[in-house]
This record gives C-alpha cells, structure tokens and sequence, in this order.
C-alpha cells in the first residue's frame, strides 16, 4: 500500500510539474489601446521590455517589432488578434536586426516581414553559427550574474522582481534559441523608405 502511494504521488508530481514550470516562467503581459485601430502590448512589470504596436487597417493588421523570446511574441500575437478581433496579419515591421527586436519574427512568419536592406545580414551575423554560439554564451554568462544579484537584493523589493524577470526571461531566452529556433527574415527590404498602401 505504502508504494502504490508513493507512486501515486510521483504521478501526480510529474503531471503537475509542467504546470509549475509554466507558471513561474510565465511573465505578464500588458496592452494599452492608444485609439480604436492602435494597440500596445509589452510583456514584465519590472524590467524593460520591446513593446509591440499593432495597427488595425483596411488591408491587414501591421505589426511593428518583435522581441527577443518568441513565447511572449506567440501570446502578444494571441492579444493582438483578440482584441482587434480578427487575425489578417499582413506585414510585420523590424525596425533593425538587434537580436531583441527580430528572434519572434518565427511567430509571424505568415505575414509578410518588412525591414531595411542591412537587416539579414545582421540577423546572420547575431543568430547563425557562432553568432548563435556567442550570444546563448553571453545571456549564460549574464544568467550567473543576475543570479548572484539576486541572491543578494532584498526579498520582495523592487530590485529583487526585477532580478527574477531578468532571469525568467534569460532562461527562456537561452531555451528558446538552442531548440526550434528559426531565424526568420524580411522578404520586403528597402534602402531608404519605402510606403505600404493598407
């Protein structure tokens, strides 16, 4: 009896663990409509974050930035789309290559990616090969540190949230770009500027 509870216990420990992992990595998400056809949505509460804006048009919905974990940009293209009530992604603006500002472009890869014509290679050069190598190095090297920081802020303080989102967020970072990470990229490029009909 004592083992069939023991592993009855295990059971349930490894059913729930998903839901556990889920929950702590999980961060906030926010959205501000700044008009009926513009909407803001940004992810954490402490640390800084890329904000996406969306534009609700007559040919499509733009959307302008992506960012570094591609898990925040699938449930910020879940709000977009619930809010605005519909789903016709037609473009997705890049404003530069930064890693930050273009690993979620997988997310869109439906619509059509816009950016200025230095984009790929920068993308290349930040995302493949040892690009890819230095960078998943460097949010490692930055996790320890965060982690350090954070044993030492205060618990419950401001600098102490805002070391654990740090760290969610390295943690997703470094996950997401060693397992089904795409570099996805423009495929409407422009050398000065360029004027989208919607």
């Amino acid at each position: 009896m004592r083992f069939s509870t023991k592993i009855l216990a295990i059971a349930v420990f490894v059913a729930v663990l998903p839901m556990l992992l889920q929950a702590e990595i999980e961060l906030p998400l926010h959205q501000k409509r700044l008009s009926e056809k513009v909407l803001i949505v940004w992810t954490c509460d402490h640390m800084q974050s890329i904000a996406t804006v969306a534009l609700a048009t007559e040919k499509g919905i733009v959307v302008i930035e992506t960012s570094l974990i591609r898990s925040h940009d699938a449930r910020i293209r879940q709000m977009i789309e619930k809010e605005f009530g519909r789903n016709d992604i037609k473009y997705l603006i890049n404003t530069h290559y930064h890693h930050d500002h273009t690993c979620g472009n997988q997310i869109y890869s439906d619509a059509t990616i816009v950016g200025h014509n230095n984009i790929p290679a920068g993308m290349k050069g930040e995302l493949t090969g040892d690009g890819l190598v230095k960078l998943v190095d460097k949010f490692k090297g930055m996790l320890k540190d965060r982690e350090e920081a954070l044993a030492d802020s205060e618990p419950g303080s401001d600098e102490h949230k805002y070391f654990s989102e740090f760290i969610t967020c390295l943690k997703l970072a470094i996950e997401e770009l060693q397992n089904g990470f795409i570099p996805t990229y423009p495929s409407v490029m422009f050398e000065k500027n360029l004027t989208l009909d919607m």
